[in-house]
C-alpha cells in the first residue's frame, strides 16, 4: 500500500499536503482561511485520493462517528496498509476509547465538522494523565478542524508527548489546543512535549495553542527533528519553557504570533518560545511580545529572519550562527539587547528599526567567556532610536552603512562602541545622541575605524561630543560635524592617549564590627586601564550623613560609620575630577547596600518609685529593640535608702558600694529587663 496516498498537491487556497516530497516548495497564500465549507475539503481530499492511489487495491475507508462512538474503534476498523478518513460530528469525545491511541502502518485523517465544536477531551481537569496519539514510523496522521484539551505528555522524558508522530507527512490544520501541557522533565535535559515529530515533511497551519500558563520544568510545546518541517499561521499564548524547539534542517516558521500574558512569568519559566539548532531555516512574518526571555534563539548555518515584530521582550534575537540575514524587522522596548550575537560569521542586518532597547540594540560583544563575537557583520539601512547604546561590537570587520542613530544614550558611545579591527561607518547620520564619552562613537583601545560620508549633528558628551578615541586609530573623510556640544575636553573629536582616564569606583569591602559595632566601608578608585588613582576625594552618603575621604596610595578610601538603625542600609559613593601631573581623572559614582545591619538598641523604658507606708518600691526597666543581643550597665544611687530586697529579670547585681548599686542588663533581641528594689529609709 502506498504510504503517500494523502499527498495533497494543489494551488487552491486550501494549500495543504499530507505527502509532499522533499525540496517541494510550498506556495501558501497569506489570505488562506479556515472558513471553507467542510464538504469542499472532504470532496477535495477524495479527489486527490483518486489521483494518487492508482496503485492501491482499495479506496480510502470513510467512517462517520458522533460522540457516542470512539476513535479507537474507528482506527482499529481500518486495516494495516490502508487509508482511512474519520469524520467527527460536533460533540465531545472522551473516555478510554478516545485517549492513549497508538497505530502504525495506517494513514489516518481525522476531520472535525467544526473545529470549535468537535472536541477531544483528555480530562486532565479530573486528575487523569492521558495522551492522545502515538504514531509509528510506518504510519501517517492528519488532524483537521479539531479541538483537543486536557492532555499531557505520555511521560516525562524527551521523547514523550501528548501527540507523538514518527511517520512522514504529519499534517495539522485548524487545530486548537488548550488546557494541555507536558509533564515535568525527569531531569533537566529531559524535555517532554505537547506535539513531538520526527518524520519528514511535517506541516502545521492555521492553528491555535493556548497554554494554561503552567510551567512544569524544561518542557516543550512543539518539538520537531524531521526534515522540511513547516509551521504556518500559528498563534501561541503562554508557551511552555520552550515553545517551538526545532533541530530539523530546512525548517520554516511563518505568519505566526507568540505572546506571554502571565504577569508572573520569569526567564527561568519561559526560556525560548522559538528556538532552532539547524541549517537552512526561515523565520518570516512573526510577532513576539512580552517575554521575560529571548523569544527567538538559533544556531546553525544559512538562516533568514524577516518581517519580525518584537515588542517588550527581554532580548528579541539571540544567535550563534553563520550566513544569517535579518531583514525588514522592528524591535521595540527590549529590556536587554534587541539582537545578541554570540558567535558566527557573515551576518547581515538590513532595513531594521531598533528602538527603546535598554542595553545595546545590537550586542556583538558577549560577556560569557565561552562565547565569542561574530566576524564580518554588516548593518545597513537601519534606524536606531532612543536606546541605551545602539551598537556594541568586539568582532572584526563590522560595517555600518546608510543608517541613522537618533537620541540614543550611553556612557561610552551612545551610537557605537567598538573595540575591534576594521570597523567601517559609511553614509550614516548621528543626531542628538548623548553620552559621557563620545556622544556618537566611542573607539576603545587597539581598535581601528574608518568613517566616511557621514554626518554628526547636535550630539553631546563630557568628552568628545561626536567621537572619543581611546588609544586607537581612526580615518575620517567626507564627513560633517555640526553643532556638537562638549561639556569638557576641547573638540568634537577627543583623542585620548595617556593624558585622561575615566575612573571606576568599586566597593571592595563592607564590614561591621562584632556585636553591632561600627561599619567600615572601603571604596577603590581606578582608571579605565586599571591605574590606581591616589589622593582623589571620595564622598560617601550613608544614612543621614555625608562623609568625605581621600584615596590612599592603593587608591582606597576608608569610611567608618556608626549605625543607628537595623535592617537594610543603602549608601552611595562619588568621586571628583582630579588632575595629577598631566593626567586627568574624571568623576564616577557607585551605589550599594548592606543587607542587614546588626545592632542592639537599648533604651530605658521606665524608672519609677512607689511608696507604701515606710516601704519604697523602685522599678527600673530597659528594652532591647534591636536584632542582636546587647548589655547595659546601670548605676543607681541608694545613699538615702537601705536595700531590703531585690529581684532581677534579664539583669544581675554587679556591686553595691558606698550607697551605689551597679546592675548589668543582659538583653536578648526584642526583650525587656526589669529590676525591682525594696527600699527603706
Amino acid at each position: 500500500m502506498n504510504k503517500n496516498k494523502l499527498n495533497y498537491k494543489s494551488e487552491y487556497n486550501l494549500n495543504y499536503q499530507l505527502g509532499y516530497k522533499l525540496n517541494y516548495k510550498l506556495n501558501y497564500q497569506l489570505s488562506y482561511k479556515l472558513s471553507y465549507k467542510l464538504s469542499i475539503l472532504i470532496l477535495f481530499a477524495l479527489c486527490l485520493f483518486a489521483l494518487t492511489i492508482s496503485s492501491a487495491s482499495a479506496e480510502p475507508v470513510i467512517i462517520n462517528i458522533n460522540s457516542t462512538g470512539t476513535l479507537n474503534h474507528s482506527i482499529d476498523s481500518i486495516g494495516d496498509g490502508s487509508e482511512g478518513i474519520i469524520k467527527l460530528a460536533d460533540g465531545t469525545y472522551k473516555g478510554l476509547g478516545n485517549v492513549n491511541l497508538s497505530f502504525n502502518n495506517k494513514n489516518i485523517t481525522i476531520i472535525g465538522n467544526s473545529k470549535d465544536k468537535a472536541i477531544i477531551d483528555g480530562e486532565y481537569s479530573t486528575g487523569k494523565l492521558n495522551w492522545l496519539f502515538n504514531v509509528g514510523s510506518g504510519g501517517s496522521l492528519a488532524l483537521i478542524n479539531v479541538t483537543i484539551k486536557g492532555f499531557t505528555s505520555s511521560g516525562a522524558t524527551s521523547s514523550d508527548a501528548a501527540i507523538k508522530n514518527q511517520g512522514d507527512n504529519f499534517y495539522i490544520s485548524g487545530l486548537t489546543v488548550k488546557e494541555s501541557y507536558p509533564q515535568k522533565g525527569a531531569a533537566n535535559p529531559d524535555k517532554p512535549a505537547l506535539i513531538w515529530n520526527s518524520g519528514n515533511n511535517f506541516l502545521m497551519e492555521d492553528s491555535l495553542i493556548i497554554s494554561p500558563g503552567i510551567f512544569e520544568g524544561p518542557a516543550r510545546t512543539i518539538y520537531n527533528e524531521g526534515l522540511h518541517g513547516t509551521i504556518d499561521n500559528l498563534t501561541m499564548y503562554n508557551p511552555n519553557r520552550y515553545g517551538i524547539d526545532n533541530i530539523g534542517n530546512y525548517f520554516t516558521l511563518k505568519n505566526s504570533f507568540f505572546t506571554e500574558t502571565n504577569p508572573f512569568a520569569t526567564s527561568s519559566m519561559v526560556c525560548c518560545p522559538i528556538q532552532s539548532d539547524a541549517n537552512h531555516t526561515l523565520f518570516a512574518n512573526i510577532t513576539v511580545s512580552n517575554f521575560p526571555c529571548c523569544p527567538i534563539a538559533f544556531d546553525g548555518n544559512n538562516i533568514t529572519v524577516s518581517y519580525i515584530k518584537a515588542y517588550n521582550n527581554s532580548e528579541a534575537i539571540s544567535m550563534a550562527a553563520s550566513n544569517v540575514n535579518i531583514l525588514h524587522s522592528l524591535f521595540d522596548g527590549g529590556r536587554d539587547s534587541a539582537i545578541s550575537i554570540n558567535g558566527g560569521e557573515n551576518i547581515t542586518i538590513d532595513n531594521c528599526t531598533i528602538k527603546n532597547s535598554k542595553d545595546s540594540g545590537i550586542n556583538n560583544a558577549p560577556s560569557a567567556s565561552s562565547d565569542r563575537p561574530a566576524t564580518n557583520v554588516t548593518v545597513k539601512n537601519c534606524v536606531f532610536e532612543s536606546s541605551s547604546r545602539a551598537i556594541k561590537n568586539a568582532g572584526d570587520d563590522f560595517k555600518v552603512l546608510n543608517s541613522n542613530f537618533t537620541k540614543n544614550t550611553g556612557d561610552y558611545g551612545a551610537g557605537i562602541y567598538n573595540k575591534a579591527k576594521n570597523f567601517l561607518v559609511d553614509g550614516c547620520i548621528f543626531t542628538a545622541n548623548i553620552a559621557d564619552n563620545g556622544g556618537a562613537i566611542y573607539q576603545d583601545e587597539n581598535g581601528t575605524m574608518s568613517i566616511k560620508n557621514s554626518k554628526f549633528i547636535n550630539n553631546k558628551a563630557d568628552y568628545g561630543s561626536a567621537i572619543f578615541l581611546q588609544k586607537s586609530e581612526m580615518n575620517t573623510s567626507k564627513s560633517e560635524f555640526i553643532n556638537n556640544i562638549i561639556y569638557k575636553g576641547s573638540d568634537s573629536t577627543y583623542n585620548e592617549d595617556s593624558n585622561a582616564y575615566s575612573t571606576n569606583l568599586n566597593i571592595i569591602s563592607t564590614n561591621q564590627a562584632a556585636n553591632g559595632g561600627k561599619i567600615t566601608i572601603k571604596v577603590k578608585s581606578t582608571g579605565i586601564n586599571g591605574v590606581i588613582v591616589k589622593s582623589q576625594i571620595i564622598t560617601l552618603k550613608i544614612g543621614s550623613k555625608t562623609i568625605s575621604g581621600k584615596t590612599d596610595s592603593n587608591g582606597i578610601a576608608t569610611f567608618i560609620y556608626t549605625p543607628t538603625a537595623i535592617g537594610k542600609l543603602s549608601f552611595s559613593s562619588t568621586s571628583n575630577d582630579i588632575k595629577i601631573g598631566s593626567t586627568q581623572y574624571k568623576k564616577s559614582a557607585i551605589s550599594s547596600s548592606i543587607a542587614n545591619v546588626q545592632l542592639a538598641i537599648l533604651k530605658k523604658v521606665s524608672d519609677k518609685t512607689n511608696k507604701k507606708g515606710k516601704i519604697y518600691t523602685r522599678i527600673i526597666q530597659w528594652k532591647n529593640s534591636g536584632n542582636i543581643a546587647g548589655s547595659k550597665v546601670v548605676t543607681i544611687d541608694l545613699k538615702k535608702y537601705k536595700l531590703s530586697k531585690a529581684s532581677y529579670e534579664y539583669a544581675k547585681k554587679v556591686s553595691l558600694k558606698k550607697g551605689k548599686l551597679t546592675i548589668k542588663f543582659n538583653l536578648a533581641k526584642r526583650t525587656t529587663g526589669k529590676v525591682v528594689l525594696i527600699l527603706k529609709k
